[in-house]
Parts: C-alpha cells; sequence; structure tokens
C-alpha cells in the first residue's frame, strides 16, 4: 500500500461543484428564471435553454441576450444570492468518495463558475470543511480565468506542488479542460 500512497501523492484531483458534488441542476434552474425574469428577459427563456442543451454553451446563450458587461455581472451577483438561499443536495456517495480519495494521499481541489460564497455555504452545510482546504477552490471571484482553461490546472498544480491532475466534472467545458490541459477526466452523465 506504501507504493499506492507515494503515487497518490503526486496527483490533485479537480472537482466541478454543480452536478458533480451536488444536485443542482433544479435549483439553477429556478434561479435562472427569476432572474431573467426579473432583468426582462424571461421571453427568451426557450431559446436560451435550447442553445445551452446543444453544447454551444453559457457564453453563447448570454451573446443572445445583448447585455452589457455590468448588467451581465448584475445578474450573475443576483443568481448568486438566489442559490444562497435553495437547497443543494450532495449527490448520493460524493462526501463518502471524496474521503476514500483524499485518504489515499490525492488532493482534493474545485473549481466552479459560481462565487466563492457558494462552495462556502455548501461546505458547511454538508460538513465537507475538511475536503477542500481554500487554497485549492478557484471560483469566478477567486481566479481571473474560467473553465476550460488550462490556467486553472497550472495554477492549481503551482499552489500544491504536485505534477499529476484528473479533472473530474459532468459538462463539455470539464472535458475540454482535460482536454486543453492534457489531462485524464472522469465525466459523470446523468
Amino acid at each position: 500500500m506504501d507504493w499506492l500512497t507515494k503515487e497518490s501523492e503526486k496527483w490533485i484531483i479537480i472537482i466541478d461543484l454543480d452536478g458533480t458534488i451536488v444536485d443542482s441542476e433544479a435549483a439553477n434552474s429556478k434561479a435562472f428564471q427569476q432572474v431573467l425574469k426579473e432583468f426582462n428577459y424571461i421571453e427568451d427563456y426557450t431559446t436560451i435553454m435550447k442553445v445551452i442543451a446543444d453544447g454551444t454553451g453559457i457564453e453563447e446563450a448570454k451573446k443572445l441576450l445583448n447585455v452589457t458587461s455590468e448588467t451581465q455581472k448584475k445578474m450573475e451577483e443576483r443568481m448568486t444570492t438566489l442559490l444562497m438561499h435553495i437547497p443543494l443536495p450532495l449527490l448520493p456517495g460524493v462526501k463518502e468518495n471524496m474521503r476514500i480519495l483524499r485518504d489515499f494521499g490525492l488532493l482534493l481541489c474545485l473549481v466552479t463558475d459560481n462565487y466563492s460564497q457558494l462552495v462556502i455555504r455548501m461546505k458547511n452545510e454538508h460538513d465537507m470543511s475538511d475536503l477542500f482546504d481554500p487554497k485549492y477552490i478557484l471560483a469566478i471571484d477567486t481566479f481571473p480565468k474560467r473553465k476550460p482553461s488550462p490556467e486553472i490546472v497550472k495554477e492549481l498544480m503551482k499552489r500544491s506542488g504536485r505534477k499529476r491532475a484528473i479533472i473530474v466534472g459532468n459538462s463539455p467545458k470539464d472535458v475540454a479542460m482535460a482536454q486543453n490541459s492534457g489531462c485524464p477526466a472522469v465525466i459523470l452523465i446523468n
């Protein structure tokens, strides 16, 4: 077992939050609809959801709305505020499996396109503070790059001093980040 521990101490596991750790699909949908309603874009909901479902991505959907960067920032902040008050249940077995990985010596890192306050809430609410050191959490308000940038992986390797990474996620952006970084990936399909 010593060889396994020595080998695992070279690796970081970069884990996505939404749909990988927490079952946030219903919460995100509810909050997104509310934000669109508040910012008078609700009539575009079906078109936006089609673009996202087609795999084009949220950035393309934002272009459809034709909003200023200031309005986009306000919409994102409002979305985070709403999500702070909607239950975010853990996916089954997540906490237990992450503890097993950590106990093998793997370093758990969390990358999300959400704000860090949502990550803090999730860690506290689900008693997971021991799993993620704040130094290894990259959120949209704590690191300037977003998925699928390979800079995210480079930064986490630099911070950890480790040389290998595995990406764990559930979206095309997670796959692209793994490809852009030359890392293996575990993609969850719900």
